[in-house]
């Protein structure tokens, strides 16, 4: 091993260790937002499969929710 190199490993390994933080915070970010791979809330999936109800989105936040709501749970605009 070349002595020249050392500098290069150390900052490559730093980078990586970076990388992985970045990765756990990311996912657990996602974890977080309780959304799922398609962008829908598993709120507005539970009340779809309980009432069977549609998707309709807020005219002024573009917020989705249940069809059944009267207004927007966002932002309060009724539909």
């Amino acid at each position: 091993m070349y002595p020249e190199f050392i500098p290069i490993y150390i900052g490559l390994g730093v980078s990586l260790v970076l990388q992985i933080a970045l990765l756990i915070v990311g996912i657990v970010l996602l974890r977080r937002t309780n959304t799922s791979s398609f962008g829908i809330s598993t709120q507005v999936k539970k009340a779809q499969q309980a009432n069977g109800g549609e998707v309709v989105f807020c005219r002024k936040c573009a917020t989705q929710y249940d069809s059944s709501l009267h207004s927007c749970p966002n932002c309060g605009t009724p539909r």
